[in-house]
């Protein structure tokens, strides 16, 4: 694509996160979940053309924004997502995140912490 002029972007992003437990011999094993934050902590990467510089956030963001974020890097606009930049993206409280666990809406902040530190 840059070869050739044309512009683009690429996202990449996790469905989930991990959580590292230990087995009843003390070792630490890996599995999916919807109990710990790190369930729900998954990688967020855009590539695109009309970025030029590597930057890390660190922030907080809900997935529920990710179409949000796809569309303002595509120059989308519709009358139904609101097109939203990265820094947009941002939530400066931890405590407005909500979860989908699969069953119901929870406070991201309600969950544990992994047992494990990873």
């Amino acid at each position: 694509m840059k070869a050739a002029g044309d512009p683009y972007a690429i996202f990449y992003v996790s469905d989930h996160g991990v959580v590292f437990d230990m087995n009843s011999k003390g070792g630490a094993f890996i599995h999916h979940g919807s109990d710990y934050k790190s369930n729900y902590r998954v990688p967020y990467i855009v590539l695109s053309s009309d970025i030029h510089e590597h930057r890390v956030f660190e922030d907080y963001a809900s997935g529920y924004d990710l179409m949000s974020n796809m569309l303002y890097y595509l120059g989308i606009d519709t009358n139904i997502i609101r097109p939203k930049s990265t820094e947009e993206m941002k939530i400066t409280n931890p405590e407005d995140i909500m979860i989908y666990d699969g069953d119901n809406l929870r406070q991201y902040m309600s969950l544990k912490d992994s047992k494990v530190c990873y």
